[in-house]
């Protein structure tokens, strides 16, 4: 007689009519599943481009914390009324086939089992599984094109015996392990458009090196004379000039010159505001850099939203001047630690600080000196215990 696990593991485990899931409904833990409670749904049929799939383990991690209390305001639900379209959480999921499409039989097959990219795109659009795609706090769901058949295949079949707890922490490595890639874009983009904002005044010998050849509009603002024939020169790109603007214009200089989706590259010269750094940050579009060239400290500490750094891939670069393109590089934006140097970590008992931490003494060249804080003395000590 064979064991439960055994059973659970083989392909002939047996499928029930229902399934329990926790669905979102709104903002709130309140409005996870129904007054508290998990609820029940019939276990469907795969259409002819659908796995039925089975959910044999799903991690929570920090994102999940913000997504309950954003709710459909979250950056990756755009606004949705959960309400009428809900959404369930858990991103990190080890998934077991369970039935086929007929469409899909060439290519799975019921007992395989099945890692999730969680982080997808369709047509170019940012989505996600546990997000705008329901999660995996379920026991049995259909994956269909959504996930199969977007800009690229986002599950990933299992070698081997990878336990189903390990298989969902995949994600959250490969998260710790893309922190130390370069994914942003660090040059100006081909094609692009490029806004150079400069501080009325200033008589700073700007130089811009490279990478003016890349962009096909060029917007100047209280940019110095001496860049701007510069620039005019250097470039085949169209060029608009907008003077004396404040960061109250900023909105309707985007709408106007960059159809409300941002300026792919913003260089700030000289900044001396808080406010219109923070303003001009705003209008980075997705994947976009701002740059920042000067000496001279903000007056003040500019509002910037992290989390674009994360969802929009943003990359902030600068240096002292008087060459812009100084800036940029890969060269100059390091991804890595430091081989030999000095990595500090904060929030390094938390779940992801201890992967960081880990990787960082892994390294066969990693840092000389690994300095790990935590506001939790108890986790702390959990990984000096490790």
């Amino acid at each position: 007689m064979s064991s439960k696990t055994e059973t659970y593991q083989s392909i002939n485990a047996p499928i029930p009519d229902q399934t329990w899931a926790w669905n979102m409904y709104g903002a709130g833990v309140e409005n996870i599943g129904r007054n508290g409670h998990p609820e029940q749904f019939p276990v469907p049929e795969p259409g002819p481009d659908q796995l039925l799939v089975r959910v044999d383990a799903v991690g929570m991690c920090f994102s999940d914390v913000k997504l309950i209390k954003q709710g459909g305001s979250h950056p990756k639900l755009y606004n949705r009324n959960l309400a009428d379209e809900p959404t369930r959480l858990g991103h990190e999921a080890a998934l077991t086939v369970m039935k086929v499409g007929a469409n899909l039989r060439d290519q799975y097959q019921p007992g395989q089992r099945l890692a999730i990219q969680p982080d997808i795109y369709q047509q170019g659009k940012s989505t996600a599984y546990g997000y705008t795609i329901p999660g995996g706090l379920t026991q049995f769901h259909l994956i269909g094109p959504e996930v199969l058949n977007a800009d690229q295949c986002y599950v990933l079949p299992l070698p081997g015996k990878l336990g189903y707890a390990e298989t969902a922490l995949t994600e959250p490595w490969a998260c710790v392990e893309a922190a130390y890639t370069q994914r942003r874009r660090l040059t100006p983009k081909s094609g692009g458009s490029m806004w150079i904002v400069g501080r009325p005044g200033d008589t700073t010998a700007y130089q811009f090196s490279a990478g003016l050849d890349a962009p096909a509009l060029i917007v100047l603002t209280d940019v110095p004379d001496s860049l701007a024939a510069h620039i005019e020169e250097t470039t085949s790109a169209k060029m608009v000039v907008r003077n004396g603007l404040t960061p109250a214009d900023y909105p309707a200089l985007n709408t106007e010159l960059a159809g409300g989706d941002g300026f792919d590259d913003i260089i700030l010269l000289d900044p001396r505001s808080a406010a219109a750094v923070s303003e001009a940050a705003k209008l980075i579009a997705f994947r976009g850099t701002l740059n920042l060239v000067g000496q001279t400290p903000l007056d003040g500490q500019p509002q910037i939203d992290a989390g674009r750094l994360h969802y929009h891939y943003t990359a902030y670069v600068g240096n002292p001047g008087p060459d812009i393109a100084a800036s940029y590089g890969e060269a100059r934006n390091r991804a890595d630690l430091q081989p030999g140097g000095v990595a500090l970590f904060v929030g390094a008992g938390g779940p992801m600080g201890q992967m960081h931490v880990q990787r960082a003494i892994e390294l066969p060249n990693g840092p000389r000196r690994i300095i790990a804080t935590d506001v939790n003395s108890m986790r702390l000590a959990a990984l000096a215990d490790r």
